[in-house]
């Protein structure tokens, strides 16, 4: 198989979303037909990536670019997830199997148009055609299932459960700092680092944006929060949170599997609602500031911002009906208009070994 084949399907793979664009993977290439992949846990925001699920997400999604763009060469795939078992940072080996009946995946071309969308969505629902299109051969997965939220009452309810995350994001100070350093303000900064927060996506109007800049120094956002600026921006951007129709990813349980699993069902629900013209925008902040909460393991959080915390997520649990399994990742879904901003990629990292 030629060089050129592979870096193809891996330069289609790496356009998988991850947190902040951390893009937290690397690869190893032999034979010119097996891939390894393997997390660099250092690529993303410890305090939102708790046993590295949020970087196990983003490497589902990534896997399942693999599976698409695979086809769009003629091949099926074999995957074998964590060789070296679930500690390690080898996440997967995939081997490319040429296969001459096999057929192209019309989401391929998705891929490259996918793009977070942080707007306030048009208040209407999903139609059933759009719901049948995207979710119907997902509902029922393995190990879990997709739960949809169309109640307005409960949409907005969960919009406020989530804008907990800003509150709790600009009053913490680590999180103030991992936050602030991974944005890229300018078009500039955004071309020269190809990771990041990029500024346009955040979808801020320009005078939001000018007082975003300046709460990214500590000290004047210390001040600004204890005048009540946090609550506020939380308030404001609730009401584009509850808006279009709220969805959630619930496995069975939290192994890293499960997380590689969930992330390869979000990608392929964006892809297929990207194909519809549609947005989606996952809002995963408070479901991934509990996980340590849930186990004990809390070490960045007051006690009144785990308090703020718990009440969030019980809402959210409350309001999505959940009562046993894994929460991995929720996210609103339905018609944004067009993004104002899309962020690039890095090069893939691959090391072609003889």
């Amino acid at each position: 198989m030629k060089k050129e084949i592979i870096l193809n399907i891996l330069k289609a793979a790496v356009r998988a979303p991850s947190g902040d664009n951390s893009q937290p993977w690397r690869f190893e290439v032999s034979n010119n037909n097996n891939i390894k992949i393997y997390n660099l846990p250092e690529k993303d925001n410890p305090i939102f990536n708790y046993k590295q699920r949020g970087s196990h997400i983003a490497h589902g999604a990534l896997i399942e670019n693999i599976i698409i763009a695979a086809k769009e060469n003629g091949m099926n795939v074999k995957v074998n997830l964590f060789p070296q078992g679930t500690s390690s940072d080898f996440i997967a080996e995939i081997d490319l199997l040429p296969d001459q009946s096999i057929k192209k995946d019309p989401l391929f071309e998705f891929i490259f148009k996918r793009a977070i969308n942080r707007k306030h969505y048009k208040d209407k629902l999903l139609t059933d055609e759009e719901k049948k299109f995207i979710f119907d051969d997902l509902k029922e997965i393995d190990n879990g299932k997709i739960i949809l939220i169309e109640d307005k009452n409960k949409v907005e309810k969960l919009g406020k459960a989530f804008s907990i995350n800003e509150v709790v994001m600009l009053e913490n100070k680590f999180l103030h700092k991992y936050f602030f350093n991974d944005v890229r303000w300018t078009d500039e900064q955004e071309r020269e680092h190809k990771t990041g927060l990029y500024a346009k996506t955040m979808e801020l109007k320009p005078p939001e944006l000018a007082v975003f800049k300046i709460l990214s120094h500590w000290r004047i956002n210390k001040i600004l929060c204890k005048l009540g600026i946090a609550k506020f921006i939380a308030k404001e951007n609730a009401k584009g949170y509850g808006t279009g129709t709220i969805g959630a990813i619930i496995m069975k349980d939290g192994s890293p599997e499960s997380y590689i699993k969930a992330g390869m069902i979000m990608q392929r629900i964006w892809l297929k609602a990207t194909q519809l013209g549609l947005s989606l925008h996952p809002v995963t902040g408070v479901v991934f500031m509990m996980m340590s909460i849930n186990e004990n393991k809390n070490e960045a959080f007051s006690d009144v911002h785990v308090d703020l915390l718990k009440k969030a997520y019980f809402e959210i649990k409350d309001n999505l009906g959940i009562n046993e399994g894994e929460i991995t990742i929720t996210f609103k879904i339905g018609d944004g208009g067009k993004s104002s901003g899309y962020s690039s990629r890095l090069e893939p990292n691959i090391t072609f070994l003889s």
